[in-house]
């Protein structure tokens, strides 16, 4: 059977870099394969995807080289829309490829541009939601979204449109493990009923075990393995939980909504000094929203927030002894450099003397201290959370708040980022990190809170999580701990 896409000594570089990003990449894909692309940060794997959807070489200032075929015609002879109608592209950020306001026009979107009938338009919307468990955002806009749910409808605008080849980069970082089980499970039956072919970006390679895709890895831009083995599963090595410091932060019967959308219903919460907090929940259950209700960033509707002693503090106040890392890296991309991102809040807190070489040494330690000068908008997804856990941890905050920071990152660099949440507790701060993974939880964490609905339904040491998860159908962890 011929190869439906061949990729032939391919290299890129980006516009102004020194290195290749790909840099000869050979693979073949047959038709209706599940193809798992795994590696390190910043590897070369989202510009592999890109260069399959012909999203690259007509960028200016690249430097391409080698042929990317798909269905036997080089992409390069295609128009991007020629090629979107083959190769559908789910990126790693969802908010790179949104375009509208709402839910069903984002659905809408693509089908629309490619001119079909309204009935087939909304039939082909309300089929791509129900593949990912959707139907019930239809009429939501679309900043009112999580982390999650964006993934989801990302994952139903380009499902929407029938694409021969899928490719998905990252697709289960933002869902919790009964969402990214579910909608793996209808991308497989997909497949093998419409022969759709699935490329997925992925990490955590333990959520495709059960579907057994050829797994291709990569590093330093090249493929090394075209059928590597799945990583072996270390056995849980849970730690004995800190005890509780002084208190740094309590929510009182917080209630926020977005309108009409309920996200957060009478929390009440303590957090101490030297714990590690695991925040966990289902997508939409309004864990970013307490994030951003303890920075000060928006008011509850109700109930009280008081923060290293003050009540509802502004940020300004908080930034001099407080940090908080969002769900999306691109939203706290503020310094002309690297280095700049890192120092940015020092400089503003007047806290530079201290903050400098504390800075340089997190630079070391998370690979990016060679990046030091370039552009924070040119590093990887996984390095720009990378970058942002250091600019908000480096001026040594009592409270650390951290929105999924494990997205995008390869296992050695997740436990590194655990480890730098870790040693913050153990220095006397508060923490509390947002995050799926309940092995890295029931390593690192103290203690952990369990949202459904915006109400706490959990609260508790982590050697009564396993029991809570499992009856919650979280106890197939989705998520090979390296």
């Amino acid at each position: 059977m011929a190869a439906l896409i061949e990729i032939t000594d391919l290299h890129y570089r980006y516009p102004g870099a020194s290195d290749w990003a790909l840099n000869g990449v050979n693979l073949c894909v047959q038709p209706s394969e599940m193809i798992a692309l795994a590696g390190p940060s910043a590897c070369g794997k989202s510009t592999l995807a890109l260069a399959i959807a012909g999203c690259l070489h007509g960028r200016p200032g690249g430097q391409w080289r080698g042929t990317v075929r798909v269905d036997r015609v080089d992409v390069t002879g295609r128009s991007l829309y020629e090629n979107a109608e083959l190769v559908g592209l789910v990126q790693q950020n969802p908010e790179d490829q949104f375009c509208t306001l709402t839910v069903e026009d984002e659905i809408a979107f693509g089908l629309e541009n490619r001119c079909y009938p309204p009935a087939q338009i909304a039939a082909q919307i309300a089929w791509a939601l129900n593949v990912v468990a959707a139907g019930h955002l239809r009429n939501r806009q679309m900043s009112t979204l999580s982390g999650g749910e964006q993934q989801r409808v990302a994952i139903a605008s380009i499902l929407a449109a029938r694409p021969r080849i899928l490719i998905l980069d990252e697709p289960t970082s933002n869902l919790d493990p009964p969402a990214a089980r579910s909608v793996l499970q209808v991308l497989e039956r997909l497949r093998r009923q419409e022969e759709l072919t699935l490329i997925l970006v992925e990490h955590k390679l333990g959520v495709l075990a059960p579907f057994a895709p050829r797994i291709v890895t990569m590093e330093d831009g090249r493929v090394t393995h075209h059928n590597a083995a799945l990583p072996a599963r270390e056995p849980l090595a849970q730690r004995a939980p800190a005890a509780p410091g002084e208190m740094v932060a309590r929510l009182t019967s917080v209630t926020h909504d977005y309108g009409a959308h309920v996200a957060l219903r009478d929390i009440s919460l303590d957090l101490h000094r030297g714990q590690l907090v695991a925040l966990m929940g289902d997508n939409g259950s309004g864990k970013s929203t307490l994030l951003r209700c303890l920075m000060g960033l928006i008011r509850p509707t109700a109930g009280n927030v008081a923060v290293l002693g003050s009540v509802a503090p502004a940020v300004s106040e908080l930034a001099h002894r407080a940090g908080i890392v969002f769900q999306n890296p691109d939203h706290q991309l503020l310094g002309e450099t690297v280095w700049k991102d890192t120092t940015m809040l020092g400089r503003n807190t007047r806290q530079e003397a201290e903050v400098t070489p504390r800075a340089e040494e997190l630079l070391r330690q998370g690979g990016l201290w060679e990046r030091r000068d370039d552009s924070p908008w040119r590093l990887s997804y996984g390095q720009k959370r990378r970058l942002n856990l250091t600019a908000a941890t480096a001026h040594g905050p009592d409270l650390l708040l951290a929105d999924e920071i494990l997205i995008g990152q390869d296992p050695a660099h997740a436990h590194r980022l655990m480890r730098q949440l870790r040693a913050a507790a153990d220095d006397g701060a508060a923490v509390l990190v947002a995050l799926h993974n309940t092995d890295l939880a029931q390593r690192y964490a103290d203690r952990a809170v369990f949202l459904e609905r915006g109400q706490v339904a959990f609260d508790g040491p982590m050697d009564d999580l396993g029991s809570y998860l499992s009856r919650r159908g979280y106890h197939a962890n989705l998520e090979t701990a390296p």
